[in-house]
This record gives structure tokens, sequence and C-alpha cells, in this order.
């Protein structure tokens, strides 16, 4: 057992009872007294190391009817063939014998392991009632649409010390099609996923539609809703809509190809017993982790029973002998303490697993977009990464307009993608001289692609009309002068990866990568190189752009992705575990982003989620600066235009921000009053132990105002000093030492000026 790692049996004849009753022995001590002889007995290199895998031991042993892996959250009731997938505070029972249904029981708070509750098929392929949609739906080589799962057998496998996945082997007894049903569970964060693979074991092709990689039983109840997210351009996520769910199906879906977070978003907040609370109340919150067309439903039955599935957009696809369908992950997770739990949940699924290099902290950015557009030449270019040093950024970006040459020189929009030759007449040093530039002012270099793109003006056009996406017997439509290159042609695929694989080869101080698709596959929903299987499309892009972006990852590891799509629409949790950061929306409006990052907040932390200090529309630097604070703060203007004391409130608010950015980057957040519901929002970013935490407090209005705003999550038992932040002219709060009860009951007096303001405040424990 060096490993601590078990295959899932249908019996226990691999243990001898007499073996059994001797391990018992020797190891009640051991359990008894853990805590003063672990250290000692964890030197023997295949005991358990940790409370976890202790009773986790202490169950296998004592207990002879379970099995459980101390690596996982999965274990065994052999005597009532029940499976129980466990996090922290979460329970998801399966049952069934070899041969039989696996049924499941319902996805939620941790129930008594005397509970075998399961009445449902785990992954329905057939209408099992009047209402309920079938999962996966096939269509076998007869013609029919006929599928019928059995459990074959289980495995697990543990990820770490802290997650595992269970395989569910599942096979159809008559046709040669397996099924595996692959859940993950991440004990400490509350998460579970769900994904699915087919596969074809016959000698003819099957067709798939239906394919969803989750279908789980929630709690019913005659007052269950549905919060829902959407937006669109320049408003990403600030569409927050809470329905109460109508009796039968109510669905969510995306047909973009390319993209997934605009206009709908792929996730959804369910809450049980009335509408969602912050702070207290059942709910559960989904997202497909998949950057291409999904949907996702809900299902409330006559009897008030509830159901949700989730996956990928069903649209008709050949699996050949032999070959396998890979399901995208859903990531699901439960909270007893309303929305703000589950956000919390997911923010350290996101930042342990979901989020590519989570755990480091994102550095502070000047993009060259807002202050220069195109109309840059090296001198000028040169000029703004000196003033970037000056205003405290880390990182130097170079946005559009650095490529082309010749008759399709990127001057304007309407050219030049497809052909990423640095510009000579702009930039005639090339790359490295202002590489060099940045190191000489302690910057780190970073540039902006859109290598899924090609415009009809360029010279890749001229030689490759072919490489663009097009429907047969249709006309190629453009939209924003450009067509997506076809990635599910193998050819293009390499062409793409080439692309950025040789910019980062020939320029290897590029730090940073900002990664741009303005433009949607489905306008011209077609593959010249698959005519013969275009209901692949959706998946067949989205797994090229996996597959692209892995490997530059694996062979540029060091260099910083950020996603970028017509500002969010691919702020989603597929193109997240590849990229470390996404940016929130073109609208750099501080005003309008704090109901944007509001939104965002409830699937990212804020780490992931870059926001600017932009140029246009908005208050004062101060409340820029504040607002970007709550999310990966970076600085989008040339700051030449600035006046001198404006410039002053910039790189003061960076250098702010620089202090706290290692618990912003790793807090808990915790969610005040709602700007969708009032002019004053409050945030509270709060340590994992609670002995510091930062306030923010947002007033959208122009009047003078003071109230006490609340700060939460803190501790009532301890007495925190107050410190503002990032001050204005005048102070907002006054200074001291106040216990955590007092805060948490009546909150910080805040005296804001008659303008739309902000405030920030440290709390340190004493």
């Amino acid at each position: 057992m060096s490993r601590l790692e078990f295959q899932i049996l249908s019996d226990r004849k691999d243990i001898d009872p007499a073996n059994e009753l001797i391990l018992c022995i020797i190891f009640f001590p051991y359990f008894y007294y853990w805590e003063p002889i672990s250290k000692v007995l964890a030197l023997v290199g295949n005991l358990p190391r940790s409370r976890r895998e202790k009773n986790a031991y202490l169950q296998f042993y004592l207990h002879p009817q379970t099995i459980i892996s101390p690596v996982s959250s999965l274990t065994m009731d052999t005597s009532s063939q029940t499976y129980t997938i466990q996090t922290a505070h979460t329970n998801w029972i399966f049952s069934g014998d070899t041969g039989s249904t696996l049924l499941q029981s319902t996805f939620g708070k941790s129930v008594p392991e005397t509970c075998t509750s399961a009445a449902l098929a785990v992954y329905p392929v057939r209408n099992l009632s009047a209402l309920l949609e079938p999962s996966l739906c096939i269509i076998q080589p007869d013609g029919t649409h006929n599928l019928e799962l059995q459990l074959a057998a289980v495995s697990e496998s543990g990820l770490d010390d802290n997650a595992s996945s269970t395989v569910f082997h599942l096979a159809d007894p008559a046709y040669p099609v397996d099924v595996d049903l692959i859940i993950t569970a991440y004990f400490a964060e509350d998460v579970i996923t769900s994904r699915i693979r087919v596969i074809n074991k016959g000698s003819q092709e099957i067709m798939l539609l239906d394919r969803d990689s989750a279908f789980v039983r929630l709690p019913y109840h005659h007052d269950t809703r549905l919060t829902s997210f959407y937006g669109c351009w320049a408003k990403e996520m600030t569409g927050f809509h809470e329905d109460r769910l109508p009796r039968g199906i109510t669905k969510h879906i995306n047909s973009q190809i390319s993209r997934a977070a605009v206009p709908d978003y792929p996730g959804c907040y369910l809450s049980f017993g009335g509408p969602a609370q912050e702070d207290s109340g059942d709910v559960f919150a989904a997202a497909v982790a998949w950057t291409g067309s999904w949907e996702y439903s809900i299902t409330n039955t006559e009897n008030d029973e509830v159901f949700f599935s989730a996956g990928t957009l069903p649209a008709l696809r050949i699996l050949a002998p032999g070959r396998r369908y890979e399901s995208p992950n859903v990531v699901m997770t439960w909270s007893s303490q309303g929305k703000g739990q589950a956000s919390r949940n997911l923010h350290d699924y996101g930042r342990n697993y979901g989020i590519y290099n989570g755990k480091t902290e994102r550095p502070v950015v000047l993009n060259s977009w807002e202050g220069l557009y195109m109309d840059f030449n090296e001198e000028i270019v040169t000029a703004l990464i000196h003033r970037a040093a000056e205003a405290g950024a880390e990182y130097f970006v170079l946005d559009d307009g650095w490529f082309g040459n010749g008759k399709y020189a990127r001057n304007q929009d309407t050219c030049g993608l497809g052909d990423w030759q640095v510009n000579r007449e702009k930039l005639p040093h090339g790359i490295e001289y202002l590489c060099d530039e940045c190191e000489n002012v302690g910057l780190r270099f970073g540039i902006w692609v859109e290598p899924e793109m090609i415009c009809p003006l360029s010279e890749l056009f001229e030689n490759h009309p072919d490489y663009a996406m097009q429907l047969r017997f249709r006309d190629r439509v453009p939209m924003r002068s450009q067509y997506n290159l076809d990635l599910t042609n193998r050819e293009v695929e390499s062409f793409v990866y080439d692309t950025v694989a040789s910019l980062l080869s020939a320029h290897p101080r590029i730090a940073y990568i900002k990664w741009d698709h303005n433009a949607t596959a489905n306008v011209n929903p077609g593959s010249p190189a698959n005519p013969d299987d275009q209901g692949a499309l959706n998946d067949r892009f989205t797994e090229a752009y996996y597959r692209i972006i892995s490997k530059l990852r694996k062979n540029f590891p060091s260099v910083i992705f950020q996603a970028c799509s017509s500002g969010g629409m691919r702020g989603d949790l597929g193109t997240l575990q590849f990229s470390e950061e996404f940016w929130g929306s073109d609208e750099t409006n501080a005003l309008d982003r704090i109901l944007i990052q509001w939104g965002w907040s409830h699937f990212f932390p804020s780490k992931a989620i870059a926001s600017h200090i932009g140029r246009y529309k908005e208050g004062d630097f101060k409340l820029r600066a504040d607002v970007a604070m709550t999310a990966r703060l970076g600085i989008e203007l040339d700051p030449k235009i600035l006046s001198d004391a404006d410039f002053d409130t910039l790189k003061q608010g960076v250098a702010e921000y620089k202090k706290i950015r290692p618990l912003l980057h790793s807090a808990d957040l915790y969610r005040g009053r709602s700007p969708h519901d009032s002019q004053v929002t409050e945030l509270t970013f709060v340590a994992k132990d609670k002995s510091q935490a930062v306030f923010f407090g947002f007033k959208r209005h122009t009047d003078p105002y003071t109230e006490n705003l609340l700060p939460r999550g803190i501790d009532a038992s301890r007495i925190y000093r107050l410190t503002e932040l990032n001050p204005d002219t005048s102070p907002r709060i006054v200074p001291g030492d106040f216990s955590g009860a007092d805060l948490l009951a009546n909150g910080i007096p805040v005296s804001f000026p008659s303008k739309q303001s902000s405030v920030v405040v440290r709390l340190d424990a004493i």
C-alpha cells in the first residue's frame, strides 16, 4: 500500500480476515495516539502521513465492509454496493451491482454514511420519464437510437493528497459501446467535476448526438431558483437574472463555435427554498469548462424533482471504429452558506487546479492599446515603455499594429492578420530593441497576437484562401474584416502553433502573450478540410485550440498568456486551464467595471480577471485604481496625457496595490451589497487565517454621503487595526482598533465626498 491507492473490487476475497484482525490490533494505538507519534511513524514510508489518510485507514480497517482510498474521497460499502464520493461538505452517492444499471442519489450536503437512497440512473440514456431528456444519444450502425449502459467496473486513482478521480466503467451488453463516467473530487475545495468518454469498440462507425458531461440529481423543492449570467460586448456578465424554476425543462445555450462566455455564460447557480442569498441557504453552482458551443439544462418534474445536465451543444458527430470521444468537464460545487461560499469554492478550485499557474501572483501590466492604438513608431513605443516604468508597471505589452509590411501593413484593422512579420517601417530595430528598452528600465516585454484569424487583405489569404473557414456552396462572410482560420485542418493547426512558437523562439525575452480572438467561427461554420463530419466542427475546433495552446504552454512554460476575445468572450474555465488570466471586458470605465467584475467574481478569483486603469469616461484616478485592485490591476493609457496630480494618483494606486497584492490574490472574497441593487457596493478580501483583510467600498452616485459600510468574513473574536489605503486628499475613515464583532455588527463609518468615489481599508488582527 505504498501508493495508498486501492482498486475498487466487487468483493473482499483479497483481504484475509486474520490479517485484518492483526492489522487492527497493530494500528489501534497508532490511531489513538496519533499526534505524538505520527511524525515518527511517517518515516516508515508506507503509513499515513496526514489526518485524512489516518481517518481513511481507520475506516478501512475497523469497518471491513468499506473500501476507501486515502488519497481520494471515494468509499465503497460492499454490503450494499454503494459508492460515496465525498468532499469536505458534499456527498454524491451511487449504487449498483456489476451488470446492472448504476444509480445515483442526490448531490448535496454531507449525509450519514448509512444513506443509500438511489433511485435514478447515474447517466440516463433513455427517456426514463415523460420529461427527462437522455444525456447520451447514439445512433447505432443498424440505425436505431438504442443504448443501455450497465456497470462493468469501478476504478480510482489519486491526483494528489487532496483530489482523486473515480471512473465508473459502463458498457452496453448488446452493442460494442463503452462509456466511462469520470468524476473527480477536490476535497478541500468542495468541488466535483464530471465528464464522459465514449469508446466505439465495434467494427462500424456510430454517430453521437446528445453527449452531456454531467447529469446530476439535485434536492427537490417547490421553490427552486435559477440564477443565470449573460451580457454583451463591453457589458460582459452584467446580466444577472434570477427566476423561479418553472415546471419542465429550462435550457441555456451558446452556439458560438470558438468562444463561450457571451452572450450567455456557461455557468449558473441554483438555490433551494427561495431566492439565493449571499451568506445563507443551500446553493448549487456549476460551469461548463469549454471554449465552444455549450448547453445546460435544468429539469423540474411534476413532483418538484430537479435535475441538472450540461455539456457541449449536441450536433451529429461520427465516431469511427476504435475511436473515442472525450467530453469537457463540468465543474460543480455545493454550499449551505449561500452564493458567497459557492464562489469561494470555485475560486479555490481555480487557484489550485482550474487556472494555469493559479497559485502565482500576477504582474502589473501596461498595455499600449488605449494609449497608442495602431498609430505608433519605435520612438513613441520607447517613450511609453519609460513612462510605464515610472508609473510602476512590471510588464509592458505592445498591442495590435506591430506586424505586416507593404500593402498589407497593419495600420488599420482591415488588413494584415496572418502576416506575422515585424513592421519594418514602424519598428526598424525590431522586437529585440524593445526588449532591451524594457530590460533597461526593469520591465518585461509582452506582445499581442490574434493567430486564429486571417484578413482577406493579407499575403496569407492570397496564398492560402483554403485556410479560412467556409460553409460549402456559400460565400464567406467577413466579421470585422476577417475570417477564422480552419483549425480543424491539421495544416492550419500547425501554422497557428508555428506562428506563436516562432515568435517566442526568435525572441525568448517575450514574457507575455495577449491572445485575442475577435470574430466567432460560427459566421462561416464550415470546414473545407472535413466536409463529411461537419457536426464535429465545434468539438474539433476547440480541441485543436486546446492542443495548440497546451503545446505552447509545455514548450514555453514561463510565458504568461492572457485570453482575450472581443473583451471577455473567452472568460471560461476551458480556456483558463491554459491561461493565467482573461481580459474581463473592453470596457475600462471604472463604474461599469464594478458590475462586470461583480459578475465574474461568481466563478473566478480576482487574479484571473484583468482590469486596467483606462483612459475614457471615468471618475477620478483613485476610483479607477481602487476598482482595478479588486481584479488584476493594470494600466491602459499613455501617462503623458495625465496631469501631474493624476499621474501621482496613478503611481500611488499602483504602489498601494503591490503592497496588498499577495493578500488579494490568495484571499477569500466576501461580497456585500450588489451593484445591481444598491449604489454602494462592498467587497472584503479576507486571509485564510483571518489575520488580515482588505475592505473596498464603492459609491456610484455623486451626492456627499456618510454611512457605516459592513465588512464580512472577518473573525468576530479578534481585534483589528484599521488603516486607510490609497487615501484621497481628505481621509474617509477614522483609523483605530475595533473588535471584529463590532465591525461585523456596526460596520466602518465612511465619509464619501460629493463625487463617485471609493474607499480602501486594511484590517490587521492585533
